[in-house]
């Protein structure tokens, strides 16, 4: 499971784009690569 940084919400991840998909601890839709740091 991944996290977004200083945020207890998890991320899902979608096979489509390679993409996770979550939000940041201020209520944003972000997105990060599967192979990025994070």
């Amino acid at each position: 499971m991944r996290y977004w940084p200083g945020s207890n919400k998890p991320a899902s991840f979608s096979s489509n784009d390679g993409c996770y998909f979550f939000n940041d601890k201020f209520g944003r839709n972000c997105t990060i690569h599967k192979n990025s740091s994070y």
